[in-house]
């Protein structure tokens, strides 16, 4: 029984996402505290050949990604009512228009750009993301897996 029991634990210790509260990689640490100086509740996931860092700040959620210690990008979830009315109005007039939106966030880009991704679900069984750019113009379109 007591092999049974450790044997559990091993198998489920060891499917385990590798991640750490608050340690930032040395190749990135810099980086992410000069550009998010007040993250709190900092959560590290390392993946292949990414990282992404979970963090607060602001009572807002971000993950940072970091790819080879050079950041990608940074999703900060977002709610619909907050989305730009000119994404909005984007949105009613593409063939998405009366899909239902499951969930929102705003990209931050390298460069200043930003991105607005929106989850859109048309039925039962079809729910994708949509990327628009600042001025509202669809970017992308993603199956949601």
């Amino acid at each position: 029984m007591k092999r049974l029991f450790l044997l559990i634990i091993f198998i489920a210790s060891s499917c385990i996402v590798f991640s750490q509260e608050g340690k930032v990689p040395s190749g990135i640490a810099e980086h992410f505290y000069m550009q998010y100086p007040y993250a709190t509740h900092v959560k590290v996931n390392k993946k292949w050949q990414a990282t992404d860092v979970e963090f607060y700040m602001n009572n807002e959620h971000y993950i940072a990604l970091y790819a080879k210690d050079q950041w990608q990008y940074t999703l900060m979830d977002y709610s619909f009512n907050r989305v730009p009315l000119q994404i909005k109005k984007s949105l009613k007039d593409t063939r998405y228009g009366n899909s239902d939106v499951m969930e929102a966030a705003v990209i931050y880009l390298p460069g200043g750009y930003e991105e607005y991704r929106l989850m859109l679900k048309e039925d039962s069984f079809s729910e994708r993301y949509v990327y628009f750019n600042e001025n509202g113009k669809i970017k992308k379109v993603i199956p949601v897996k």
